[in-house]
């Protein structure tokens, strides 16, 4: 048979198109086709070598569509970083597409296409659970995120979690696959349940979301805080003139005449290395702080002997003493630091201070009588780990006395790209998933209060400049499903569809 490049278009425009039901398209529907399509294609596809290398293009451009901006930041410098450029184009797709073929390999064995729908939701969601923890650790693009189109639809996160949650689409999606195929082989039956299935779980998903949100309206704590969104766009290295006019800027933009107990700023706002003995620094800092005030911020982090520099959060209160820090633990691999630096001697794509250092431990800060579960910028894309807890931890760390989770970060590196859109989205997962309200702070975008069921109290869209004033949310009145058993009803879900 001679093969051509028409034979591979289409799972090149279902990839794609499977890639504009994330953020900030929304577009959920085109999931479910395009991966159904993809699951049609084990059963349709006569020719096995023509699937094997379509789903590859498909896997690849999904992931090639969604993470486009990975390059973004490289070409700031290109004769520094341009280099790296086809390995985030190409690489870093192409791995995921090898990595996820074996859910198609292993699917084609099984005949029945309702056996085969679990069996490569099964395979599918281990893949994307131990390569998004493991090896690159990446968790980004997973499916549930989806269904963020609403909240209504992520309440579910609050039992099985962003990886539970993703199982049920990818299964949905394979269900809509089987009847297709079903319809194909003119099984008007089988057509049917696979339909009133695909219907019946999208069902579950609204009603319990609905009467989750109308059963628990927004509370608020008595203690209130300002984001403040500065809108500088990251587009070269900072240079101490410009550093010093965003930090005044941040400082003007945070003075008010109202009550306000916390004042949170983005990632390395402040762009001087923070030491506890910079006492001009730290005069700076405390300049709009009143009596009883804190100030949250990033600042890169020096240790006592100055040996080691830490991506951090800090916090300030009114007489300008670091009263809380947090050092980050999980870095950004050539952004904050160089794998192999031996064999890799170039610099950082963001960071002009060097290599950071890795912290050393995941902890609750007590910033007034606040107590907050920190994450710098990226760290907030592990839903565990987010709050100190592990992989396999069917026993969470107790987290009852977190009272609001911040998440520091600085999404000005990807420009107009659809990472600050993404990230915004995973984020808000986290709130749903804990049960506890959540505060994000960005310099270019998108900055927002979250409660504990994911809806936005306050928000200062991309590529403007503005503050949120509000109270603090309360979190749940109880600890969700998820927070108390982790991803136990995850691998529930998993066990349940092999047996059934």
């Amino acid at each position: 048979m001679r093969v051509s490049a028409k034979n591979y278009i289409d799972y090149v425009i279902f990839g794609v198109l499977g890639a504009l039901a994330f953020a900030p398209f929304k577009i959920f529907i085109l999931f479910f086709i395009s991966f159904g399509w993809i699951f049609s294609k084990i059963y349709t596809e006569k020719f096995k070598k023509n699937l094997h290398r379509g789903a590859f293009l498909f896997f690849a451009f999904f992931y090639l569509a969604n993470l486009y901006w990975i390059a973004v930041p490289l070409t700031i410098d290109l004769k520094l970083h341009g280099f790296l450029i086809p390995i985030a184009w190409i690489a870093i797709p192409s791995a995921y597409a090898i990595v996820l073929m074996p859910s198609i390999i292993i699917t084609e064995k099984f005949k029945d296409p309702f056996r085969g729908a679990a069996i490569f939701s099964v395979i599918f969601s281990m893949i994307i659970y131990f390569f998004g923890h493991y090896c690159p650790g990446f968790p980004w693009v997973l499916p549930g995120y989806i269904w963020n189109v609403h909240e209504i639809f992520i309440q579910s996160l609050s039992i099985f979690g962003i990886y539970g949650q993703s199982f049920v689409t990818i299964f949905m999606a394979a269900l809509w696959g089987a009847s297709f195929v079903f319809y194909q082989q003119w099984d008007r039956h089988s057509t049917k349940i696979s339909c009133c299935w695909f219907g019946f779980l999208f069902f579950l998903i609204f009603i319990f979301g609905f009467l989750r949100l109308e059963n628990n309206p927004i509370n608020f704590t008595e203690k209130s805080l300002r984001v403040v969104q500065g809108n500088f766009k990251k587009c070269e290295r900072e240079s101490s003139k410009f550093s010093l006019q965003k930090l005044q800027q941040y400082i003007m933009d945070s003075e008010s005449d109202k009550k306000i107990d916390f004042i949170v700023w983005p990632e390395a706002t402040v762009h001087y290395l923070y030491r506890d003995d910079d006492n001009d620094l730290n005069e700076m800092l405390k300049l709009p702080l009143k009596n009883g005030m804190y100030l949250i911020t990033g600042a890169p982090r020096s240790d006592v002997g100055g040996e080691k520099i830490y991506n951090s959060l800090i916090a300030i209160d009114n007489f300008g003493k670091n009263v809380a820090y947090y050092d980050k633990i999980h870095l950004v691999p050539f952004g904050e630091y160089i794998p192999f630096r031996k064999y890799l001697p170039f610099k950082n794509v963001t960071n002009s201070v060097g290599d950071f250092d890795k912290g050393t431990d995941k902890k609750i800060l007590k910033i007034g009588d606040l107590k907050i579960a920190p994450m710098i910028c990226y760290e907030a894309v592990f839903p565990l780990e987010c709050i100190g807890n592990s992989l396999f931890n069917f026993s969470p760390k107790n987290i009852s006395d977190i009272e609001v989770m911040i998440n520091l970060t600085n999404d000005a590196w990807f420009g107009f790209s659809t990472e600050p859109f993404q990230h915004f989205e995973i984020v808000r997962a986290r709130a749903v998933e804990m049960g506890i309200p959540l505060v994000r702070a960005t310099n270019f975008g998108i900055s927002a209060v979250f409660d504990s069921f994911g809806r936005v109290i306050g928000k200062v869209s991309l590529d403007q400049k503005g503050v949120i004033d509000c109270l603090i949310p309360q979190r749940s009145d109880s600890q969700t499903l998820y927070a108390k058993y982790g991803d136990l009803f995850f691998f529930a879900l998993l066990i349940l569809a092999l047996v059934l």
